[in-house]
């Protein structure tokens, strides 16, 4: 039981499921008031689809703190287009604000 809980909540739902059929309800009962699947999104269980290189330099112009005005002059592509992007991000991420988008950014390694 321990051993479980010690796992991140994406990795506790397999191990869940041997859990309630060795030890029984009791167990699996306490096991879930211990692990906080209501904080889990989608993005901790499957990995997102990979961004394009272009998304990923829009990406990194924002985080940078650039418009999307500047990014599109500086890409020579329209600003509509750098919003089409950034929606594909938004939905690849399954994000929904320019601060998570940011934080996505922070967490990624610098090519």
């Amino acid at each position: 039981m321990q051993y479980l809980q010690s796992l991140p909540p994406f990795k506790r739902v397999f191990p869940f499921r041997t859990l309630l059929m060795r030890d029984g309800p009791a167990h699996a009962a306490h096991f879930l008031k211990a692990t906080p699947f209501h904080t889990m999104r989608l993005t901790d269980i499957l990995p997102h689809e990979p961004l394009t290189a272009r998304e990923q330099q829009i990406v990194q112009r924002i985080a940078a703190g650039q418009s999307y005005k500047a990014i599109a002059e500086q890409l020579a592509i329209a600003p509509d287009t750098v919003r089409s992007h950034v929606r594909a991000v938004y939905q690849k991420l399954q994000i929904n604000s320019k601060s998570a988008l940011i934080a996505y950014a922070l967490k990624q390694p610098h090519e």
